[in-house]
């Protein structure tokens, strides 16, 4: 029989925004979200921008699950 229930993501960030940036890069970081599936199975998850990277500002970055 096929999982067809899709995983859940728990504990996502929010948003975050530094608006008062007076360098042209800047160390942001966040809580990974949790993951889990109802399979039994720890799903594979993962990123190409760690938490405690150092991010050009401005700038506008999207994560995509």
């Amino acid at each position: 029989m096929r999982n067809k229930e899709p995983p859940v993501l728990t504990d996502c960030p929010s948003d975050i925004i530094y608006d008062d940036i007076t360098t042209t890069y800047k160390r942001i970081s966040w809580q990974r979200p949790i993951v889990t599936d109802n399979s039994g199975v720890l799903p594979s998850v993962t990123s190409n921008i760690q938490p405690g990277s150092l991010l050009d500002v401005p700038g506008s970055y999207e994560v995509i699950i």
